[in-house]
């Protein structure tokens, strides 16, 4: 075989190579990722069930509550006075359909005046269960899930208190997990691509989330009053739209790489007719080019068919590494994309993200901040770990609740969890995980203070509050610049570096006035 045909066959089996060694990393890569996108979904859901439950639940408590600890409802139980207590409060109670209450017991405590209501609970002793016993005993509500002849139900018991203190009786209300209640929390979670719900009496996995092709099955446990697993709620979620999107930037990036690969097979055996003296170094350069080194460039030195040579492989790294770059870009296009349906689940966010990023590309300027396009993309994207977050929790018009708000935090760690499966975002996960940190240390994720964060962290920590700041929320209008600066240079060393708020005070204004925000 001649010289000229084993160079050309090498060429071909290194770069066959290479390509075989990048596609399986980027599907690897892209494996990782798609894997770390369905378990913050998994998670996001089981948040968003657990807040239904308690929802509920706080209102089967309410309605206990206003009943039992009504004086009438006292008086009226102590004097036995049947029709009464039928007309405002059991009757009444069990056929308002609004209510949606399936069992209503109530029973004076010497057993002589008992009220019974609930379809399929004749005969069941209400007094033995452990709500029952922990309401007379302990004098406050109570509450549990139980199975009462086969069919899940939640219960709230309430003592009935005299003046003196004494229980004179309890008022027990149940609710059903039916047909009904299961279309209540498919209308809850509405916003997902629920397939099928329904409640189960067993259950032998021991994973509350399984994974079947393009289906996601997650089971929530009900558990009665000693934490023992009485049933549970199956949900099945279609999940094709994940493995859609993971395709059609897998199949982008390869065929763009398969391309590149041909020409570089082509340009190679054309040279190969005439420089067989270097063709070792050309081979060394395809070999670290294979490796995922592009920014690496042949010396352009000798005679004048060695310096077009040297040229010709240069240029094709550089368009290799500029293809690369080209896909990163459309990676990053596809996360701002999340970020654009982030837009529809948390009204606040919707143009938010560019506004950051305009402000954050000003304010590194004016401080002479080296990687500007790495601090835009950071900032358009800052926010993507809230696509984990319940959407309830983003569009709630009042004040997060302290379980709420802890719910809240965890969105830039989310967010590092997103991008950290792929390393095209390594210039950017950081200045995303850390942008909630404070200067003084009190911030989050990691409580990290002064320059242990990351300096675009510190840039966009000044954007996002500034803008948080001027901008229309539920619970209060827009702050004027003036307003929104006092609280910024109020905050320095405590929330904000010190000499990245003198900056942007020297240019915010100036901002304004030009561009007419």
């Amino acid at each position: 075989m001649k010289t000229k045909t084993k160079i050309i066959i090498s060429i071909i089996l290194i770069i066959t190579l290479g390509v075989v060694g990048v596609i399986i990393q980027i599907n690897h890569s892209m494996e990782d990722s798609e894997n770390t996108i369905l378990d913050a979904y998994a998670n996001a859901r089981i948040s968003v069930i657990d807040h239904y439950f308690k929802k509920s639940s706080q209102e089967l408590k309410n309605r206990v509550f206003d009943n039992a600890y009504w004086d009438d409802a006292v008086y009226n139980l102590e004097n036995e006075n049947k029709e009464w207590l039928k007309e405002n409060i059991t009757q009444y109670l069990y056929e308002q359909p609004t209510f949606c209450i399936d069992i209503v017991f109530l029973q004076k405590n010497d057993g002589n005046y008992v009220e019974v209501y609930g379809e399929g609970v004749e005969g069941y002793d209400f007094t033995a269960t452990n709500t029952y016993k922990k309401a007379f005993q302990e004098k406050k509500i109570h509450q549990e899930y139980l199975n009462v002849y086969g069919r899940t139900y939640e219960i709230v018991a309430a003592p009935i208190i005299t003046d003196d203190k004494q229980t004179n009786g309890i008022l027990l209300l149940g609710r059903v997990m039916d047909e009904k209640f299961l279309e209540d929390l498919s209308q809850f979670i509405m916003f997902d691509l629920v397939k099928e719900v329904q409640i189960v009496n067993s259950y032998s996995g021991t994973n509350t989330v399984k994974y079947d092709g393009d289906l996601m099955e997650l089971y929530y446990p009900i558990k009665d009053i000693e934490n023992n697993k009485i049933a549970w709620i199956k949900i099945v979620y279609n999940i094709a739209i994940f493995d859609k999107i993971k395709l059609k930037i897998e199949k982008e990036i390869i065929v763009d790489i398969i391309l590149v690969a041909v020409g570089v097979v082509g340009i190679m055996i054309v040279i190969s007719n005439r420089f067989m003296n270097i063709i070792e170094e050309i081979i060394k350069q395809i070999n670290s080019i294979a490796q995922g080194n592009y920014k690496e460039r042949l010396e352009e030195k000798g005679s004048h068919e060695m310096i077009r040579l040297a040229k010709s492989i240069n240029t094709l790294s550089e368009e290799i590494e500029r293809r690369i770059k080209e896909q990163e870009n459309n990676y990053l296009e596809s996360v701002k994309t999340l970020v654009m349906s982030l837009e529809v689940k948390d009204a606040y966010t919707k143009g938010h993200s560019e506004r950051v990023s305009f402000y954050a590309y000003h304010l590194g300027e004016a401080v002479g901040y080296k990687n500007i396009d790495t601090l835009v993309n950071a900032a358009l994207v800052h926010d993507i770990g809230k696509i984990a977050i319940p959407e309830v929790i983003l569009n709630k018009p009042g004040k997060l609740t302290k379980e709420e708000y802890e719910i809240m935090k965890t969105h830039p760690d989310q967010g590092y969890k997103i991008l950290d499966a792929s390393h095209m975002f390594k210039d950017i996960k950081y200045i995303i995980k850390y942008h909630h940190e404070r200067y003084d240390g009190k911030g989050y994720p990691d409580g990290l203070q002064g320059e242990q964060i990351p300096y675009g962290a510190r840039i966009l920590a000044v954007a996002d509050v500034f803008d948080a700041l001027t901008s229309n929320r539920a619970y209060r209008e827009a702050m004027s610049v003036g307003e929104a600066m006092e609280i910024i240079k109020k905050d320095t060393g405590t929330h904000f570096d010190p000499l990245l708020v003198e900056a942007f005070k020297e240019i915010i204004y100036e901002l304004y006035r030009k561009v007419n925000l």
